[in-house]
């Protein structure tokens, strides 16, 4: 079995996969615990590095933010729960789902967005 295959058995029917802890921000919730959503220094990181990406290879991709007013939680908020797990399922394996700001705004970035189709 290739190690692709092993690794989309160890995703959750939920789509959000876990995170190492020292990818975490260091909140008092979410230390020694794994989370689906990437910090918010190492999504900064990502971002920039996506942008980079991008203008070197002269191939789009798209950066979606969700903000809301109630906490984005797993663990406490079921509509956080829920939104995230809404994110997770129209994701693939190279999206990136992380904290714009903890906990009111998430975003996933979606490198190598290809050329639009025109709508039929």
């Amino acid at each position: 079995m290739s190690m692709r295959a092993n690794q989309k058995r160890d995703v959750p029917r939920n789509g959000l996969r876990p995170v190492a802890a020292s990818q975490h921000n260091g909140r008092p919730e979410q230390r020694g615990r794994r989370s689906p959503v990437i910090s918010e220094e190492l999504f900064s990181h990502l971002v920039v590095r996506e942008r980079k990406r991008s203008d070197r290879s002269n191939r789009p991709f798209i950066l979606l933010s969700l903000q809301t007013k109630e906490r984005l939680d797993l663990e406490s908020s079921p509509a956080g729960k829920a939104a995230l797990e809404a994110l997770a399922a129209g994701m693939r394996e190279t999206d990136l789902l992380g904290w714009v700001k903890w906990p009111t705004v998430v975003g996933v970035i979606f490198p190598e967005i290809g050329a639009a189709e025109p709508a039929l």
